[in-house]
């Protein structure tokens, strides 16, 4: 389960959102979860049917820890439905950052007690990187 994530960032949030003039508008404080060092196959589930508030995923981006290799890809989803692009990660150099390009605006919100994971296939290496804001 991802931690640290505060209330006072919470708090600023609410105070931003008060200060609205549209009724329609969402403010909020970004927050980022890290998936550290993924390597191989692998489900990596950052909440897993548990997350504490809603939230939505904004950005999604990556830094290689290894080459890249045939195969290798990375994609966030919420356990059934994909949130962002799969991305190939296949041609890229250790050091190298990737982003998915895409989000799903029908999928990007997850709700209190969704979960939400990080699929790799082959051996993608990386630290992932989720920016998200309360909803």
């Amino acid at each position: 389960m991802a931690r640290g994530i505060g209330i006072a960032g919470e708090a600023l949030g609410v105070a931003v959102r008060q200060r609205l003039s549209s009724t329609t508008a969402i403010a909020g404080v970004p927050f980022v979860l890290v998936q550290p060092a993924i390597a191989g196959t692998a489900t990596y589930r950052l909440y897993d049917a548990n997350a504490p508030k809603r939230f939505r995923v904004i950005r999604v981006w990556g830094v290689m820890t290894g080459a890249g290799g045939a195969g290798d890809t990375v994609v966030v989803n919420d356990g059934a439905n994909n949130i962002t692009n799969v991305v190939s990660v296949a041609a890229l150099a250790d050091q190298d950052v990737w982003d998915a390009v895409q989000i799903d605006d029908a999928q990007h919100t997850v709700d209190k007690g969704g979960s939400l994971r990080v699929v790799t296939a082959s051996d993608a290496l990386s630290i992932v990187y989720i920016e998200c804001i309360w909803t």
